[in-house]
C-alpha cells in the first residue's frame, strides 16, 4: 500500500551532493592507461574532473563569479534568509562545475555521518543543518515531477517513496525547523522547465522570497540556464510578481584563459612541461578558434582530445608495434598545427541526429527557419530574420528572439557545422548582408522535431 510522504523525524545534513563530485587535481596515473596517449586524453575527456585555483573553491578564469557564489550561499546560511540565484550563460562557459565546486568546498562530504555547516557571525560560530538537492531539469519529463524529485533527494537518496509528493507536502517540508536550517536546491538546465510550464518555477521561486513571509520555507534556491534570452524574458516576469532573484551572468571564455586552462591540464601530467605535449602554435590556434566560435571550454577540450587521437593513430601506422607499444610520455612527438587543424575540421562537420537532438526550441526554430526559406541556397541574414520575425507563430511561452541572440545561435549552429555563413571579413562589415545557408539534410531536421507541432508547422508550411 502506498503511504504520503512523511517528514523526516530528525534534523540532519545531507553532505553527498548528488552528481557533485569534489573537485581536486589529480596526477595522471600511468599504470591505468592502455597507451602512453591515453594518459594524455585522459586530462581532456568529458567527465574528467575541473582544475581548481589554490582557494580550493574556484576554477581558473572564474574566481570573480565562485567568489560571488561563495558569499551569496554563506550569507544566505549566516542569516538563515530565503533567497534566490539565478545563473545564465551559453553552454560550456563552466556555469555548473563552478558552482558544483563551491559546494563541495562549503559542504566537504564525509561518509557514514551527518554534519553540521559551522559559520562565524558576529564573533561566534554557529552551526547550520541543511540539505543540498540538485535536480536536473532534463530528467523531468512534466513540470510538476519536480516536487517528488527533491523531496527525494531531502529524504534520503537511499528511500524511495512510491507515494507523489505534491507541492503543499514540499512546501511544509522546506518549512519545517525539525528537517533543516535551510535547503539548498539547484536545478540545472533550468531552460527545460521554463519550455514547458513557468507554473512550477515561479512556485519554487516564490518560496525562495520574501513573499511567504515567517515560517515560510527555509530555500536558498539556484537555477542555471543556458538559453541566450531567458534572463530578458523569465526574469521580468518574475519581478512584475514581487520576485527578484540575484542574477549571476557567465560569459564565454576568451582565447587566453582557454590557453590558460589547457596548459594547466597538461601540467597535471608527470614530467612534461606543455609544450612537450603540443607545440605552441597549435595551442594558440586551439584557444583562437574555440573562443572565436563559442567559447565553450568542451569545444577546446573535445578537438584536443581529436587531435591526440590522431597522433596516436599516425603513430601506430608508422612504429613497430612493439616500440609503439613501450612509447614513453617523453618520446612522443607534440601535437602539431595540422592536427589541431584536422580535428577542427572534423568536429565542424555536423554532429548527425544526436547534436541536432540536444538543440533547445529557439535553436531548432532558426534551423528550420533557414531550411525552409532557403533550402539549399545562400540568403542574407537580414532576409532571414525578416522571413523569421514575420512568418513564424512562435510559442507565447518562449516568443522570438531579438536579432543580436538570433544572431548568435547562427555563430554557435556554424561552429558546429550545421550551417555556413559568409566570411569574417563580411561579417565584421556588415552582419546583416552576410549569407547563411543550410547544410543539413532535410530528413535530418524533420527527425529532430518529430512531436514538435510548431516546428514541423514551419517545415510543412
Amino acid at each position: 500500500m502506498n503511504s504520503p510522504p512523511v517528514t523526516p523525524q530528525k534534523k540532519r545534513i545531507l553532505t553527498e551532493i548528488n552528481g557533485l563530485p569534489t573537485p581536486k587535481r589529480t596526477k595522471v596515473k600511468e599504470r591505468h592507461a592502455t597507451t602512453v596517449y591515453s594518459q594524455v586524453k585522459t586530462v581532456f575527456q568529458r567527465g574528467s574532473l575541473p582544475d581548481i585555483d589554490t582557494d580550493g573553491y574556484s576554477l581558473h578564469g572564474r574566481s570573480k563569479e565562485a567568489n560571488i557564489l561563495k558569499s551569496f550561499l554563506e550569507k544566505g546560511l549566516a542569516d538563515l534568509e530565503s533567497n534566490s540565484l539565478y545563473i545564465s550563460g551559453p553552454p560550456g562557459t563552466g556555469k555548473t562545475a563552478q558552482l558544483n565546486a563551491v559546494l563541495a568546498y562549503l559542504f566537504p562530504k564525509k561518509s557514514g555521518t551527518f554534519n553540521t555547516y559551522q559559520i562565524e557571525k558576529n564573533g561566534q560560530s554557529i552551526s547550520r543543518l541543511l540539505s543540498v538537492s540538485k535536480i536536473n531539469c532534463m530528467t523531468i519529463n512534466r513540470p510538476d515531477e519536480i516536487y517528488h524529485s527533491i523531496y527525494r533527494q531531502i529524504q534520503s537518496c537511499n528511500i524511495f517513496h512510491d507515494a507523489k509528493c505534491s507541492s503543499e507536502q514540499l512546501e511544509k517540508i522546506l518549512s519545517d525547523e525539525d528537517v533543516a536550517d535551510m535547503h539548498i536546491i539547484v536545478l540545472d538546465e533550468l531552460d527545460n522547465l521554463i519550455a514547458k510550464n513557468q507554473r512550477v518555477l515561479f512556485q519554487l521561486f516564490s518560496w525562495a522570497s520574501h513573499l511567504t513571509g515567517a515560517g515560510g520555507p527555509r530555500l536558498i534556491l539556484i537555477g542555471i540556464a543556458n538559453a541566450l534570452d531567458l534572463t530578458d524574458r523569465f526574469i521580468p516576469r518574475l519581478k512584475t510578481n514581487g520576485i527578484s532573484p540575484n542574477l549571476l551572468q557567465f560569459h564565454p571564455y576568451n582565447g587566453d584563459q582557454i590557453k590558460t586552462i589547457i596548459t594547466k591540464k597538461i601540467q597535471c601530467l608527470p614530467h612534461r612541461n606543455t609544450n612537450q605535449i603540443i607545440h605552441p602554435a597549435a595551442l594558440q590556434l586551439c584557444a583562437r578558434k574555440a573562443s572565436s566560435s563559442t567559447g565553450d571550454l568542451r569545444k577546446a577540450f573535445d578537438v584536443l582530445y581529436q587531435s591526440i587521437e590522431l597522433a596516436e593513430a599516425s603513430a601506430k601506422r608508422k612504429m613497430d608495434p612493439i616500440k609503439f607499444a613501450n612509447l614513453q610520455l617523453h618520446e612522443i612527438p607534440p601535437i602539431t598545427v595540422a592536427e589541431i587543424a584536422k580535428a577542427f575540421n572534423a568536429s565542424n562537420l555536423g554532429k548527425g541526429k544526436q547534436f541536432l537532438a540536444k538543440l533547445n526550441i529557439q535553436q531548432k526554430t532558426i534551423l528550420c527557419a533557414l531550411s525552409k526559406c532557403s533550402g539549399n541556397k545562400s540568403i542574407t541574414i537580414n532576409s532571414l530574420y525578416e522571413f523569421y520575425k514575420t512568418k513564424i507563430d512562435f510559442d507565447p511561452l518562449t516568443g522570438s528572439l531579438k536579432k543580436t541572440e538570433f544572431i548568435d545561435i547562427l555563430s554557435m549552429l556554424e561552429s558546429h557545422g550545421v550551417i555556413s555563413m559568409g566570411n569574417n571579413s563580411s561579417r565584421l562589415s556588415n552582419v546583416g548582408n552576410s549569407k547563411v545557408a543550410c547544410i543539413t539534410a532535410e530528413h535530418e531536421i524533420r527527425s529532430s522535431i518529430q512531436n514538435l507541432p510548431l516546428l514541423e508547422k514551419i517545415m510543412n508550411g
